[in-house]
């Protein structure tokens, strides 16, 4: 199969895992931390059978990969986690999904980014010379709405490219420095004023 058919596969598997709620859902609590189905189930309120069907949708699109097999009461459980690189989910994408789908997504990814903020608090690393937060509120045209979107884009470019060439120093070790880098931006409900 042609490398452009793959890609066109991966996209359509990734838009159909994206456009229900409950695997918006599940993607969100496992970007916390990885969980096992019942796990998932607990934090969601839903049978686990419900989320063993969905997590293998997810898996299938790439979305979610296995972290880990444990033996827990005579049987084995797994636990998966997302799968970092493919969460980066390009504009078509996104808008592929419903209104109410983005902002199932968006809530969750929030939440994650506060959870994680609030733990690097509690622990002091926040309050390292190495952590940076900034806090912007702007007014800007349609040209600057423009230019802030580019300006995002090519930020989150090279962040990918600061990690590639990380993970290429590291080698085998994988016993870097971990580190959360957020990029957000929105338009400001209420204060166009």
């Amino acid at each position: 199969m042609p490398q452009r058919e793959i890609r066109s596969e991966l996209l359509r598997a990734r838009i159909k895992a994206l456009s229900h709620e409950l695997r918006l859902s599940i993607i969100g609590v496992l970007w916390e931390q990885p969980a096992s189905a019942i796990e998932v189930a607990a934090t969601l309120g839903e049978p686990v059978d419900k989320i063993r069907y969905q997590l293998r949708i997810l898996l299938d699109a790439g979305l979610i990969e296995l972290h880990l097999e444990r033996r827990r009461r005579g049987t084995v459980e797994r636990v998966y986690t997302t799968c970092e690189r493919e969460l980066n989910f390009t504009g078509r994408e996104m808008f592929s999904i419903s209104e109410q789908g983005r902002s199932t997504f968006a809530l969750h990814l929030l939440k994650a980014v506060f959870r994680s903020s609030l733990r690097a608090v509690s622990t002091g690393a926040m309050a390292s010379r190495e952590s940076l937060i900034y806090w912007r509120p702007i007014r800007v045209d349609a040209k600057g709405l423009e230019d802030l979107r580019a300006i995002h884009a090519e930020t989150m470019q090279q962040v990918q490219g600061v990690k590639a060439e990380s993970a290429k120093r590291l080698g085998e070790l994988q016993e870097g420095i971990s580190v959360t880098s957020i990029v957000v931006w929105f338009q400001t409900p209420g204060r166009d004023k």
